[in-house]
């Protein structure tokens, strides 16, 4: 159904009920394989809002099931994050609705790899 925009509002063209704007879903760009004590650099893109983020929140779930919860700098839409563990690992982005009645947005989640570097593991003797 086609839509008209005006004044902040989301009018249907039939003169319908108003629809409210609606916040955008992040989509996560791919990561690379992190080092263990290394910085990964998360970065993601979101367009095409027709309501303005009250910011985003970057969620990595640990191989462990265990999750660390980030809040991101306004304005932001990359993360530097320092995994703890080797393995597996997840992330979401939530985008923010500024109106703490109406839901919040999340992306489809990522994974990504953290290996421990080859000169970090211990060798075994022959």
């Amino acid at each position: 159904m086609p839509v008209i925009t005006g004044g902040g509002l989301v009018f249907a063209a039939d003169g319908g009920v108003p629809k409210e704007p609606r916040m955008c879903k992040p989509v996560l760009k791919p990561v690379p394989i992190v080092e263990m004590g290394e910085a990964g650099v998360f970065a993601w893109a979101c367009s095409g809002a027709e309501k303005q983020s009250a910011g985003y929140y970057v969620v990595f779930v640990r191989p462990s099931g265990t999750y660390v919860l980030l809040k991101v700098p306004r304005g932001r839409t990359t993360y530097e994050f320092t995994p703890d563990r080797d393995g597996v690992w997840r992330w979401i982005v939530i985008n923010t609705d500024p109106d703490p009645t109406k839901p919040d947005v999340e992306s489809d989640p990522g994974f990504f790899q953290v290996i421990i570097p080859e000169e970090s593991t211990p060798r075994q003797q022959p």
